[in-house]
């Protein structure tokens, strides 16, 4: 096409200016219309669409395994709270009273025993049992009716005595022992805190406090 200007003030025979700039001159020249700008294809909005969709899903599940892994975190560490509570508990009692020896039947402790029972300076007799039903840690004091000394945001599993020797090691009263008692508590927890299960096994030796040693 020829470089033509539109020039003011000439007449064109047989031209007419139109809109925007465009000139039609009907004996040489042709219609000259800008060309619209091109968008996307069908193709392309698939692919972008595409790529929009696994960055979506990768970010979703990089965020779903963050929550559940604090979760998971959050659970462990209410059962270790409350794990270091009763093991404290039952570890400061064996250390600071007597293993009753006599309270067993025969005298003579099953291994592994249900049950600590056990004697302080005051002659208070501490009854330790686990309750399957509710899934938790008891204590009777002299006889009375038992109460829960585990949290309730853990669930015991399972809860077993070890004691040695498994009778008497004092000959007899006000007698040095012949070996120095020690249970063993071999205790299972879990937890369910923040939607997610935890289970943890915990287990802790403790000599008992007695004279001679």
């Amino acid at each position: 096409m020829s470089n033509f200007k539109y020039q003011k003030n000439v007449r064109y025979p047989m031209s007419e200016k139109l809109g925007f700039g465009i000139l039609l001159k009907i004996e040489n020249w042709k219609l000259e219309i800008p060309r619209p700008r091109r968008g996307f294809t069908l193709a392309e909005m698939l692919v972008a669409m595409s790529i929009f969709l696994i960055f979506t899903t990768v970010s979703l599940g990089i965020y779903t395994s963050t929550v559940r892994a604090q979760r998971k975190a959050l659970a462990i560490s209410r059962v270790q709270q409350e794990t270091q509570f009763v093991m404290e508990f039952l570890g400061k009692m064996v250390r600071t009273s007597d293993i009753d020896y006599a309270a067993y039947p025969g005298g003579a402790i099953p291994s592994p025993a249900t049950e600590l029972i056990l004697k302080d300076a005051e002659n208070n007799t501490f009854d330790f049992t686990y309750d399957a039903d509710a899934d938790a840690v008891m204590v009777s004091v002299n006889s009375d009716p038992p109460r829960q000394i585990s949290g309730s945001a853990m669930s015991v599993t399972d809860l077993q005595y070890f004691i040695t020797p498994a009778t008497t090691p004092f000959p007899c009263g006000g007698c040095a022992p012949t070996s120095q008692p020690r249970a063993t508590i071999v205790m299972r927890f879990s937890s369910t805190a923040g939607g997610q299960s935890a289970d943890l096994l915990v287990q802790q030796t403790v000599p008992q406090r007695s004279v001679g040693f």
